[in-house]
Formats: C-alpha cells, sequence, structure tokens
C-alpha cells in the first residue's frame, strides 16, 4: 500500500531536548513553533524574514534562527522536521533530505513530502488531544478541535494535575491493579469534574482524596472523613431508569453511575448496547421477569440478592426499563434498602409513556384539547383492573403493560363512560427499531379487532389527543421505520 493510501499511525513523541527544524517565517512556521515548545523541542528556525513574534522568541532566547531560505544540510542534528509550502522544487528537495537523514518531516498541506501528517491538538494541561482526517480534510479537524475546546474546560487539566499526585500514593496503599481500577473509574465518573470547573478547588482534592482513600502527593494528610470513607462497610445501591428502549435516551448521569458498577441486575428488557457500558469485571445479573414467574417471589428474590451484594461493599446497580419510579417497583426496592442500612440513589429514566407519546407525536396535554393526563397500568398487584370510571374526569389516560389486555381496556373505558368513537394510539416498543404505531378507537379495541396483533411491550394512548397520530405521520429517528395503520371498521 502506497504512504498515501495506508492508514496512519497515532503517535505522541517526546520531544524534550530534541532539535526540530522549522523551515519558513510566516505565520505557519508561527503556529507551528508555538505547538513545540510546551514539548520541551529545541527549536531552529531556517528563514530570511521572521513573523514578529518569532523574532521576539528569537530575542528572548526561546528559538534558534539561520537567516536565509532553506539549502541542503540544515536537516543536520534534526529529530523532526517541519516546513511552510515552499514550491515544488524547494518541497521536495525537503522531503529528499529528510527521507535520506532518517528524520520524520511534515510540509503543510503537500501530503507527497510528508512522512507524517501533524493533526489539530486540544491540550488542557497533561490532557492532548490529537484530531486528524488523514489529510483528507484539515478544515474539518480544525472544527473539531474548537468544538472540543468549547467542551473541554481547564478544569481537566486540573484534575490531571491532582492524578499524578494522587497515582503513587494510590499504587503503594493498594497493590491490587482491580481495586485501582475500580476506584480510578469512580473517581472520573464523580463530581469532582465539576468542583474543578465551579472554582471549588479544595474541595475537589478532598473528594477526589476521600474517594481514592489516599492523599495526594504534597499536600496534608488524608482528613479523617476521607480516611473512614474507605473502611469497611456496607455498599451502595443505585436504581437506574434505563428508558424505553433506545440506549440513548438513558440520562448522563445514569451512564456514569452505570460505569462505576461492581454488579448490575438488569431487567430482561434492557438494550445490549447499555450493558456493554459496564466495566469489564462487573457482575452482570439478568433478573428480569417472565410470563410464568411467581412474581411476587421474584421480586423478593431479586431484592435480597441487591441487598446482599451491597453488604459485601459493592456498588450494586439495578439497571430498569422506564424510570424506576413508574410501575417500576422501586419503591418497594427502595424500601427494602433503608431496611438493611444500604445507601440508595435513585437516577430517574425516560418512562414509557413518555416515550410512546414522543413516537406517535402526541402532546400528552394541548391548549385547549388535554389540559391534564392520567397514567395507570393494565393490571394492578392483585392482577385485577383499574377503576376505569374513576379516569372519566382525565382527558387523557396513558395505559401501560397493556398488549393482553386491549378488549378489557376498550370495554372498561366504554364502561366508565367515554365514547366509543374516542381515538386511541398504540405503540409498540416505542424507540426501538421495531417500533410500531396503530391508530384505533375504543370500539375497536373494545370488540377485539387488534387483539394478537399487538406484541408487547406496548402503551395505550385514549383521548382525543390520540388523533394526532393520524394528522401527523412521524418522521424516523435516526432512520428508523415506523408502520401507522388505521383501525378496521
Amino acid at each position: 500500500m502506497s504512504r498515501s493510501r495506508a492508514a496512519y499511525y497515532p503517535v505522541y513523541l517526546s520531544l524534550a531536548g530534541r532539535l526540530v527544524v522549522v523551515v519558513g517565517g510566516g505565520e505557519i512556521a508561527e503556529r507551528k513553533v508555538a505547538g513545540l515548545l510546551p514539548s520541551g523541542a529545541r527549536v531552529r528556525v531556517v528563514a530570511p524574514e521572521l513573523t514578529p513574534e518569532l523574532a521576539r522568541l528569537v530575542e528572548r532566547g526561546e528559538i534558534e534562527h539561520r537567516a536565509g531560505d532553506y539549502r541542503p544540510g540544515d536537516l543536520e542534528g534534526a529529530f523532526l522536521a517541519l516546513a511552510e509550502p515552499g514550491g515544488a522544487e524547494r518541497d521536495e528537495a525537503f522531503s529528499t533530505e529528510a527521507e535520506a537523514r532518517g528524520i520524520f518531516a511534515n510540509v503543510e498541506d503537500v501530503v507527497e513530502c510528508c512522512s507524517f501528517i501533524a493533526p489539530s491538538i486540544v491540550r488542557r494541561g497533561d490532557l492532548v488531544i490529537a484530531i486528524s482526517t488523514s489529510g483528507r480534510a484539515p478544515a474539518l479537524a480544525v472544527r473539531l478541535r474548537q468544538r472540543l475546546e468549547q467542551e473541554l474546560g481547564p478544569e481537566y487539566g486540573a484534575l490531571l494535575e491532582l492524578a499524578g499526585r494522587l497515582r503513587g500514593p494510590l499504587a503503594r496503599e493498594v497493590p491490587e491493579f482491580e481495586e485501582r481500577r475500580r476506584r480510578w473509574y469512580e473517581l472520573v465518573d464523580s463530581e469532582v469534574l465539576v468542583l474543578f470547573r465551579d472554582g471549588r478547588t479544595a474541595e475537589a482534592s478532598a473528594l477526589a482524596e476521600q474517594m481514592l482513600g489516599v492523599a495526594a502527593e504534597g499536600s496534608e494528610a488524608m482528613s479523617g472523613a476521607a480516611e473512614s470513607s474507605r473502611e469497611c462497610g456496607p455498599g451502595r445501591v443505585t436504581l437506574i431508569g434505563a428508558g424505553p428502549g433506545d440506549p440513548d435516551l438513558i440520562t448522563v448521569l445514569g451512564l456514569k453511575r452505570l460505569r462505576t458498577a461492581d454488579v448490575v441486575l438488569h431487567d430482561r428488557l434492557a438494550a445490549p448496547e447499555l450493558l456493554a457500558e459496564a466495566r469489564e469485571d462487573a457482575e452482570i445479573v439478568d433478573v428480569g421477569k417472565r410470563p410464568g414467574d411467581d412474581v411476587q417471589a421474584r421480586q423478593r428474590r431479586i431484592e435480597k440478592l441487591m441487598i446482599e451484594r451491597a453488604l459485601t461493599g459493592a456498588h450494586v446497580v439495578r439497571l430498569k426499563g422506564g424510570d424506576p419510579a413508574v410501575f417500576g417497583r422501586g419503591g418497594e426496592e427502595i424500601e427494602a434498602c433503608a431496611a438493611a442500612g444500604v445507601a440508595c440513589e435513585v437516577v430517574p429514566g425516560v418512562s414509557s409513556f413518555t416515550a410512546a407519546a414522543a413516537a406517535a407525536s402526541i402532546p400528552l396535554t394541548h391548549r385547549g384539547v388535554s389540559l391534564g393526563f392520567a397514567v395507570v397500568s393494565a393490571r394492578n398487584a392483585e392482577g385485577g383492573e383499574p377503576d376505569w370510571a374513576a379516569l372519566d374526569g382525565a382527558d387523557t389516560v396513558v395505559v401501560l403493560m397493556a398488549s393482553r389486555r386491549l378488549e378489557r381496556i376498550g370495554q372498561g373505558l366504554i364502561a366508565g363512560g367515554r365514547e366509543s368513537s374516542t381515538p386511541v394510539a398504540i405503540v409498540e416498543r416505542a424507540s426501538t427499531p421495531e417500533e410500531k404505531i396503530v391508530s384505533a378507537t375504543l370500539e375497536s379495541l373494545a370488540v377485539g379487532e387488534l387483539s394478537g396483533d399487538i406484541k408487547p411491550p406496548c402503551v395505550v394512548i385514549v383521548g382525543e389527543i390520540a388523533a394526532a397520530s393520524r394528522r401527523t405521520c412521524p418522521r424516523s429517528r435516526r432512520g428508523r421505520r415506523r408502520t401507522q395503520s388505521a383501525a378496521r371498521s
């Protein structure tokens, strides 16, 4: 494979004390020198004239200058060579000399004369991010760099400076690699970066020391609170709402907590992409309920497993579909943690009822049509049904876990006072590639026209606002294919 077509191998070079020759004295050379000096390189510029900034660097003794145009021999002793474009003949001579001397060389924007390409750089202290388009579109690399510069503030450099002072003490105090790695991930996903960003440096440092269980080099001894944080004792539980199915719909906080888990207890519908976000050494346990299970007994076993793992000192994540507090038995798991004296955090998630409404472009509240809505399960804890008549006052009713009870939902709401012609939208597997939207009426549900056609999980939206799914066939998200069907008459 030719050099121009072969994939580039990214690498960071140690240039401290090494000679780097820069040919040219214009703005391009000035930019290259500015990037070289922080690396500790000894820089020599070869050019008949220099920009005012390069001239100031020469005057202060920060770089060397050989006045004149490039000539063969100028690269003698160099470790690296960079050049502004100087015309085909000069660029070829520069590249040929570098090749003969075994020096890596780069001529700005002349790929055929380069043995390496210089990426766009984002630097935040010891954090260095290199961005390359393999010479295809340098402007794109610049735009990506600018975007990252906006997103990554100086707090990242501050965290790395502190991490450098914590690494040695942690290695000495905690010889087990897996335990050190666990603590580092926990630190990186904590609020330390936010504290640094807000200028609360002392708090950030104290929290980092507390989480790692060691004092940073060059600081006072760790506080008693930090010392006690690593004493043996109960772990913790985090209930995380994984969202309705699309792995992108988990919250940022939920993803951070998932990545620090020692144990992940997940529901049957948890996206594989989310489970892949857990640490490689995390224990992954499928605790999803299935048809035929004794639901109460199954739930008690989940709670027992969750508490047992937490009492060993583990961080246990209970990954639940939708939102853990919306028909997810999250309340029972919170109570179980409280009874066992285990700390429990709840991270909310996108519920299936909001995802289903969004999929069908149905606003659950809309001026003049729906001033409020009620969300119910198609069956209660004892296997019975909601009080359908009590829901007659709600403009919109959303029914979850409805796929096997469509007929009873239609009959119950009609008997409870709703017109048989009331619009209905049924959304299967909201937010997933298998998402399907069906438009119907309460009458078509009540007479069983759709029974057997709808697969779980599904959400039923009842009310005049559901007619919106007929008026607007929503645009497919990320190219996802959907079906929208009218009810049979």
